[in-house]
């Protein structure tokens, strides 16, 4: 029966259609430098890229930091599994409830209200060492449930088709760098501080982070109101 089901998926994605798009005319890799340049001198992307520097680095780095401090709070290795699956079930319901509502509804203000929220699960935990704080690490699954419906949808409506993957995959390369570059010391600061520091520490970059890309945004919309008196 398996074999059989799986021919026949093979058979049914042979009969799709990829829908027409307008692509690229250059080659690939003078394609990609334009698509850097586009996302760097574009005002918007380049917000997006910084915020997603900021929340690339936070989500996977909050994974690491979960056991250390379900052991600060001596929460028994038995209830592992059924936190994940919290975490998990909080994930999917942000995604598919939460996401599908707000999204659309000036999504730099939600990415903005989720850069807070990972403010918020680093900090109180740090300050509050009890167990049931898991519910306010929940918040990160949240952020993790809304931030790629809600980046997606920001990059939609400000790039083209000719450069949208490959801007998309610039935004998430800018994640993936920011988490490599501020990783390590994130693991030092375990080893060398404990757990409430790292809590801490992290906790105020976020919140350091989150007030520099509100000032930036307002500082990009003053320059264009600028721009637009000057060109009248």
């Amino acid at each position: 029966m398996g074999t059989k089901f799986i021919l026949f998926s093979i058979l049914l994605a042979f009969s799709f259609h990829e829908p027409d798009r307008l692509k690229s005319e250059h080659a690939y890799s003078k394609h990609v430098w334009r698509s850097i340049k586009i996302a760097i001198t574009t005002p918007r992307l380049l917000w997006l890229i910084l915020y997603s520097m900021l929340i690339g680095f936070a989500l996977r780095v909050s994974f690491w930091m979960y056991q250390p401090y379900f052991v600060l709070t001596q929460i028994d290795i038995f209830w592992y599994g059924l936190i994940f699956f919290f975490f998990n079930m909080v994930a999917a319901f942000s995604s598919k409830v939460i996401g599908a509502r707000f999204y659309e509804k000036r999504p730099r203000h939600i990415l903005l209200m989720l850069a807070s929220l990972m403010c918020i699960s680093f900090i109180l935990p740090a300050i509050f060492r009890y167990p049931f704080m898991i519910v306010i690490l929940a918040l990160q699954q949240i952020v993790r449930g809304m931030n790629s419906t809600t980046t997606r949808f920001y990059i939609n409506h400000q790039v083209n088709d000719q450069e949208r993957a490959t801007i998309i995959s610039v935004v998430s390369l800018a994640g993936s760098l920011g988490f490599a570059i501020l990783s390590p010391l994130v693991g030092l600061s375990l080893d060398k501080n404990g757990t409430v520091f790292t809590y801490l520490s992290v906790g105020f970059l976020c919140i350091t982070s989150t007030l520099c890309l509100s000032l930036f945004r307002k500082y990009q919309k003053s320059m264009k109101k600028k721009q637009a008196i000057t060109n009248c």
